[in-house]
């Protein structure tokens, strides 16, 4: 339910708030009214996201980070007398999250749904700095069949160990092969393109010079032409086709040896939030 809360401590009227939608037994902390005498701010907060495993079967990739999210809290009381304190702490990750505290300070926390309830007792006129850290595993999966690009982007780039691999060194050489089949073909392309240019060309001359050409030129443009068309027509009949044969058959070769791929792993200068 939710609906207005009125808070009497030991019979004397503390303060008033509203309680919003709670599930039935679920323990909340209500903001009732503001403490003058104890001081509560967040002094730093930063997080990291560091990669700590790779583990590579099947066509299937599994990523692992460990996450890190450290937060620094100064706390004063400046009442001439002691004070609990229970802080309300919000998890900034969803799994199974783990909280690092001093606990000669922290007496004992209370888990809860996304959030951590930490209590603790100020000593009278007494300051101190408090950090938490969180920590959390998470994990991604991607397909990596027929996918270089994933190797590429989160194994070469990054200078991962596992690029020494043998199995990843196989996929690295097959697709190297298939980048220069690419290429290849780029060329023929570029070739044609220019052919066919400069036969434009050759022809504008024969149609404006005709009249006043001789024989020997007129043969010399025929020739040209005919020339251009048997390479344009050998390149786009022969050449290209060949060149895709040979991409679809490095391509399957570069699949299978991607599913073949069984490697794996682990950071050994894990960083987190110190």
């Amino acid at each position: 339910g939710r609906g207005k809360v009125v808070i009497y401590n030991e019979g004397v009227f503390s303060g008033e708030c509203v309680l919003e939608t709670a599930k039935i037994g679920e323990n909340r902390m209500l903001p009732h009214c503001l403490e003058n005498g104890v001081k509560i701010i967040i002094e730093d907060q930063n997080s990291s996201n560091v990669l700590t495993n790779i583990n590579i079967a099947d066509g299937i990739a599994v990523q692992s980070h460990l996450q890190t999210y450290k937060t620094t809290y100064l706390l004063h009381n400046k009442k001439e007398e002691a004070f609990d304190v229970a802080i309300q702490y919000m998890n900034h990750y969803h799994g199974q999250v783990e909280l690092s505290y001093d606990t000669e300070v922290i007496k004992s926390c209370e888990k809860m749904e996304n959030s951590s309830r930490l209590y603790l007792k100020l000593e009278p006129n007494q300051k101190l700095n408090l950090t938490i850290n969180e920590t959390n595993i998470a994990s991604q999966t991607a397909s990596i069949a027929g996918n270089f690009l994933w190797i590429r982007s989160n194994i070469l780039a990054t200078n991962n160990d596992l690029a020494s691999n043998p199995t990843i060194q196989e996929c690295i050489a097959l697709q190297s092969d298939l980048d220069g089949l690419h290429q290849d073909e780029k060329n023929c392309e570029i070739k044609v393109s220019k052919l066919i240019e400069r036969s434009n060309r050759t022809r504008q001359n024969a149609d404006s010079m005709s009249k006043i050409a001789d024989n020997n030129q007129l043969a010399s443009w025929i020739k040209e032409l005919t020339d251009a068309e048997n390479e344009i027509k050998k390149t786009q009949d022969d050449l290209i086709p060949a060149i895709h044969l040979k991409r679809k058959i490095a391509t399957k070769k570069l699949n299978e040896a991607i599913g073949k791929i069984n490697a794996s792993w682990t950071s050994t200068t894990v960083k987190t939030c110190s």
